[in-house]
């Protein structure tokens, strides 16, 4: 009898511990599976803030640069150039070269898409605009880098002289109706008024 109890015993201790062992297993289970769960949306909401600004890169005259359509167009800014029309006031030319990586012989710069619009703002919080609020279309190659110079009513306007730095300076870009545009973002770049470039 205590033979039979024991033995009895015995197995009502393996079957709680195997009973716990599956449940403590399903438990991890569950448990992994709602991390990777959390682990993909952090993933999903980092690759959105990547699309959304791009990666910041550090500019050689200074400032940072957030280009987000780096997939299909490089950039390089060259500089930001104001030219004095009076004693306080100019005009600012936005100058780049430009790696087209598609297939395609135009980039527009310029205008906006809903919230996408393209402005300067200085280290005032004055706001800037381009002369004219269109679409502005430069010729390009791909795979070969080409100046681009924001000029010709690309140019932003009415730029008070005081303005040594955009702490921002967003431009709107354009190559087609697929889905290529995006916001081009510069911050803190510096504004060289009369300088030949």
């Amino acid at each position: 009898m205590k033979k039979k109890l024991m033995m009895a015993c015995l197995m009502a201790a393996a079957l709680l511990t195997m009973s716990q062992t599956v449940s403590a297993q399903g438990f991890l289970g569950k448990l992994s599976k709602g991390l990777d769960k959390v682990n993909k949306t952090l993933e999903n909401a980092n690759n959105k803030i990547d699309v959304a600004t791009g990666a910041g890169v550090e500019l050689p005259g200074g400032g940072m640069m957030y280009n987000p359509a780096s997939q299909w167009l490089d950039i390089q800014l060259v500089g930001v150039y104001g030219v004095s029309t009076s004693t306080n006031y100019g005009y600012v030319e936005v100058v780049m070269k430009v790696n087209m990586k598609l297939n395609k012989s135009s980039v527009s710069f310029g205008g906006k898409k809903s919230d996408l619009s393209t402005m300067a703002t200085d280290a005032d919080g004055n706001v800037y605009k381009m002369k004219s609020n269109i679409y502005h279309s430069f010729d390009v190659e791909e795979g070969t880098y080409v100046k681009v110079t924001l000029n010709d009513g690309a140019e932003f306007v009415d730029v008070r002289k005081s303005a040594t730095m955009f702490q921002s300076l967003k431009l709107f870009c354009h190559a087609d109706y697929d889905g290529h545009e995006a916001l081009i973002t510069f911050k803190n770049v510096p504004v060289q008024w009369d300088v030949e470039h």
